[in-house]
């Protein structure tokens, strides 16, 4: 990245997402200062290391093995354009991240390194597997309340904007939830 011109490094330092740069082997070649930051780390201090042991875990929270992960991103990264995967932060906290990785071929067509951009979608992970799991609690609670839901839980009233035609939306009740914060919390 060296060669980038500096109009390119200057959007590079300046974006709010994780930009990383890494060779086959697992090398950083490259991160922003918002993902050195992120992850907990000096600017510099990653370049030359391992992604393996340092931004991402050995293996992750479910027991599977991110380096077999990488390696298939390095060998078909068409198949992993898109790929959620679970981080680690200096600080051994879990995180995780939607990355779009690339890879960048050299003459002859090898991989000489991988561009992944990525950013943390750990709270909106933590309230989506919230959600999925008071869901499989509740059931199917039809179209009124049903006496087994938790308490606390509340019917939802979502409307629709209108479609321009002077008529109001549509309303549609949906699945009783607790009222949520974006930590999560209620």
């Amino acid at each position: 990245m060296n060669k980038m011109p500096q109009l390119y490094e200057d959007l590079a330092e300046m974006a709010n997402s994780i930009i990383l740069l890494w060779s086959p082997a697992g090398t950083i070649q490259y991160i922003n200062r918002y993902g050195s930051e992120f992850f907990g780390f000096k600017l510099d201090e990653l370049i030359g290391l391992n992604i393996l042991g340092t931004i991402v875990p050995v293996t992750d929270s479910s027991g599977q093995k991110l380096s077999r992960v990488m390696q298939d991103v390095c060998k078909d990264p068409d198949r992993y354009i898109k790929n959620i995967n679970e981080n680690i932060l200096k600080s051994g906290e879990r995180v995780v991240i939607a990355w779009t990785n690339r890879g960048l071929v050299d003459g002859e067509g090898k991989i000489h390194q991988v561009l992944s951009v990525g950013i943390d979608i750990t709270i909106e992970k933590k309230l989506e597997n919230e959600l999925i799991s008071r869901t499989r609690r509740i059931g199917d609670a039809g179209q009124g309340q049903d006496p087994g839901i938790e308490p606390g839980l509340r019917r939802v009233e979502i409307s629709y904007p209108s479609s321009g035609n002077g008529r109001r939306g549509a309303k549609k009740n949906v699945s009783p939830v607790r009222s949520m914060t974006r930590s999560g919390k209620t």
